[in-house]
């Protein structure tokens, strides 16, 4: 038999990573994703085949095929670094080649992971022999739908899209009460209505000890999937595997090994620009040391997650104010938000709570008014940032013989980069694989970190082209960046990213861009987008009246610019207002503050209106153009530099005694 190609891909990616309550859930499906991939890239290796795109993690396939690391100075892997929405996974096989072994691969490993988080945690409360384990079995072995294509056609890159609408795997109607976390699966106690059944299993199992406490909450009931996506990263390190043997070989062992069993929550996020600031506060200011040491000593004592041991920018802080305790690594990050504490202390009132655990609240609020008091910070804010991104025009260009093995190159380059580039900027990564990057991050340092991962994305492709001659690799990266309310549902958030970064950033915007949504509690507060280009005048501006508005002052200069201009619809191309009668406006605004107009920072008119304008990209062969909009204001600029103007500036302006600084 001639040569032929082999095309695999796994899912469903959305029902498996999208739908998340927490950021654990979603960081655990793209490992685990991730993790399977890699998985059937081995079976594909154990027959002979060569695998062609995505370019595999050898680091991650190592640690996959030893449990070890094999040198001392590589990590673990703590992130799903294979594309889990990759389109294809192309691999060139010889004759006799096996689809239905990689096939059984991933089945084997994963009903085996699956199992292991059974006898773990529900197996000592139920045994096996009753109905939560046949509940358990059928959404275990019926999850997956793994489709695969074997074609002599190098370039039917299509082929595995018309496999996939033959939809063969169908999942039916489940009974009983819904899992809390994935629509339409029957929770594990097989309960037939909400009632005592449903609440006892639950609490027993909770009850078992103070892991599965923590990770399952007194108001979810959780499914298979959703269950071992929660607990397997306490089972995974003794993962040992063994795949069936090919060509008379023997069995090929796979593993696992130790993960961070807590990360990051939204609510810590949100919260890491006031606590740095607080911590940095307390080494001139004794009343703010003791509430600090005080605060997180109690926080230890209501068995909060490890959250805070990716927070560089904490960590700084605590070496700055010269802070020896643990760090502030053992903490729950809603316990920073006063409103949250107060709401935990109603619970444990109508729950009957322990007084030992009311008291414990109880002092988490009195600390906290006292550090918000005597440092004179005020509350956190509760927003943070969610970026995605993804590259522009690969998949097209991946058909061409001659640009495969520069784009494999160029992805390996930048994929390995990411995970540094967003901690250096106090990010916890979910996912980055290919040229798909996700990340949760403070809110003042989004926008930083996106223009730096798409910095070293060109980079990663200038270098390559440098050795591709007449077949340069015609690419760029768009992004989408949500600030949202660390309240706002994260499946919710999630969603709308996606859609963000391709109906906006690439197909409004005309990609290489960045799109940008403010998400307040009542819902959409602005959208904004341009350009790479122009993104650095978006800062620009914001930076600028950061410095010289603030509070009621900012609040006035923009609710009086935005009136006018919406009154005068200068967001429509036929206004027939020239730059010099829309740079008056800002002058008549900044005198509405109360400011002298002397005083007006020099071409604060200039860099307004260059932030707010809206620009559009399009590409003609390699070449880009830029349409803009002349005076044309975009719609939700000018909230969105209030926004950034504002929110947590006050933290970033206190990070030492005597000096303002930003993170750059």
């Amino acid at each position: 038999m001639a040569e032929q190609f082999f095309h695999l891909t796994i899912g469903p990616v959305q029902d498996f990573v999208a739908q998340a309550r927490r950021t654990r859930d979603f960081w655990a499906g793209s490992f685990i994703l991730s993790y399977l991939s890699s998985i059937a890239m081995i079976a594909v290796r154990q027959q002979g085949g060569q695998i062609e795109f995505p370019v595999p993690d050898e680091n991650f396939l190592n640690w996959l095929e030893h449990g070890q690391p094999q040198s001392n100075h590589i990590l673990q892997p703590k992130q799903g670094s294979v594309p889990n929405r990759f389109k294809a996974m192309e691999v060139r096989v010889a004759s006799g080649f096996d689809p239905q072994h990689v096939v059984n691969a991933v089945n084997i490993v994963w009903r085996g992971l699956a199992e292991q988080v059974w006898r773990h945690d529900i197996a000592p409360m139920v045994g096996n022999d009753n109905v939560h384990r046949q509940v358990w079995e059928r959404q275990i072995n019926s999850f997956w739908e793994i489709n695969w294509c074997l074609t002599a056609d190098r370039f039917a890159s299509n082929l595995i899209d018309r496999r996939k609408n033959w939809r063969n795997h169908i999942i039916n109607d489940e009974p009983g009460v819904k899992c809390s976390l994935m629509e339409g699966y029957q929770e594990l106690s097989g309960a037939v209505r909400f009632g005592r059944a449903l609440h006892n299993f639950w609490r027993d199992l909770r009850a078992q000890n103070k892991q599965i406490s923590r990770d399952i909450r007194e108001d979810e009931h959780l499914c298979a999937i959703a269950f071992v996506k929660r607990r397997f990263v306490h089972v995974f390190a003794q993962l040992a595997l063994k795949l069936p043997a090919v060509s008379g070989e023997s069995e090929k062992a796979v593993y696992g090994w130790a993960l961070p069993t807590s990360v990051p929550s939204i609510a810590y996020m949100a919260a890491t620009p006031w606590l740095a600031a607080s911590i940095r506060s307390s080494s001139n200011n004794a009343s703010v040391l003791e509430a600090i040491g005080e605060l997180e000593q109690i926080l230890k004592q209501l068995d909060a997650p490890w959250e805070g041991q990716v927070s560089p920018y904490v960590q700084q802080a605590c070496e700055e104010a010269g802070y020896r305790s643990q760090r502030w690594r053992q903490v729950d990050g809603q316990y920073l938000f006063a409103p949250a504490v107060q709401q935990a202390l109603n619970a444990a009132d109508q729950d009957n709570a322990t007084q030992d655990e009311k008291a414990l609240l109880r002092d988490v609020a009195k600390w906290l008014h006292i550090i918000n008091d005597a440092s004179g910070l005020g509350q956190p804010s509760p927003f943070y940032a969610i970026l995605l991104m993804d590259g522009d025009a690969l998949g097209v260009q991946m058909s061409e013989a001659t640009k495969q093995k520069g784009i494999s190159i160029g992805l390996n380059m930048f994929t390995a980069a990411v995970p540094e580039i967003v901690e250096r900027h106090s990010g916890f990564l979910v996912y980055a694989g290919g040229d798909d990057v996700l990340a949760i991050l403070p809110q003042p340092f989004a926008l930083d970190c996106a223009q730096d991962i798409r910095q070293f994305y060109d980079q990663c492709f200038t270098k390559v082209n440098q050795g591709q001659g007449d077949a340069p690799i015609i690419t760029s990266i768009s992004a989408a960046i949500n600030f949202a309310h660390y309240k706002t549902p994260l499946t919710a958030v999630l969603e709308d990213v996606h859609q963000l970064l391709g109906g906006v950033a690439k197909e409004q915007t005309g990609r290489n861009s960045l799109a940008v949504r403010l998400h307040k509690p009542g819902g959409l507060n602005a959208q904004w987008s341009a350009p790479w280009p122009y993104v650095p005048a978006m800062q620009k501006i914001s930076q600028q009246v950061a410095k010289h508005l603030h509070g009621d002052l900012s609040r006035a200069f923009f609710f009086k610019l935005e009136a006018l201009i919406t009154s005068l619809r200068l967001e429509e191309k036929s206004h027939g207002f020239s730059e010099t009668s829309i740079q008056a406006l800002v002058r008549t605004a900044w005198t509405y503050t109360g400011n002298k107009l002397d005083s007006l920072p020099a071409n604060m008119e200039l860099n307004l209106l260059e932030a707010c304008r809206m620009v559009t990209r399009s590409l003609e062969g390699a070449t880009e153009y830029f349409h803009d909009s002349d005076a044309v204001f975009a719609p939700g600029a000018l909230r969105l530099i209030q926004f950034l103007a504002t929110e947590n500036q006050q933290f970033l302006r206190t990070a030492t005694d005597t000096q303002e600084v930003s993170h750059g």
